[in-house]
């Protein structure tokens, strides 16, 4: 509702704000069963249930994945929540890639801006050993080349860069 108003009203911080609403939701309704169940024997925080939701809500709707758990990671201060995090997010990017594209990528389409769009039907079918240069010519400084030498193996080939080395040990290019 507020990303497609013109007024600076964000997405960021409502989707933070959604998702910690609905993770503590969710962490009232984990304590409610704990209560009267005794699933755990420790009481339940619905506190880092809200941080996991406001990283999967935001996760979901942006798109992004590593930086967002950096940030969450940043908020709390310790490692202790990384794996709920990590698979919060995740698991939200699996969900929304399924239904549809980032929101910020349709708004690129919306808004008609140029879009570098990456390739998204990329095969590889050849393999390093098929495309590798097996003749590899290299600048032995061992043998004390003259600049004569230098210059006609320069000459000989087709690119004009080659891999330094000293008695096959490689030390540079």
């Amino acid at each position: 509702l507020t990303f497609g108003t013109a007024c600076p009203a964000g997405l960021f911080v409502p989707s933070l704000f959604t998702g910690a609403c609905l993770g503590r939701c969710v962490g009232m309704a984990v304590r409610a069963l704990n209560h009267h169940h005794r699933f755990l024997p420790h009481e339940i925080e619905p506190g880092p249930y809200a941080m996991v939701g406001a990283a999967a809500v935001l996760g979901g709707v942006c798109r992004v994945t590593i930086s967002l758990v950096a940030i969450m990671l940043e908020l709390t201060g310790s490692m202790t929540y990384i794996v709920p995090f990590m698979l919060a997010v995740l698991l939200a990017k699996i969900v929304g890639d399924a239904i549809n594209e980032g929101i910020y990528d349709l708004y690129i389409v919306l808004r008609g801006y140029p879009f570098l769009q990456e390739e998204v039907n990329v095969t590889f079918t050849e393999r390093c050993c098929d495309i590798m240069e097996t003749q590899l010519k290299t600048l032995d400084v061992s043998t004390r080349p003259t600049l004569m030498d230098i210059r006609t193996m320069l000459r000989s080939c087709t690119y004009e860069g080659f891999p330094v080395v000293n008695a096959g040990r490689f030390i540079g290019y």
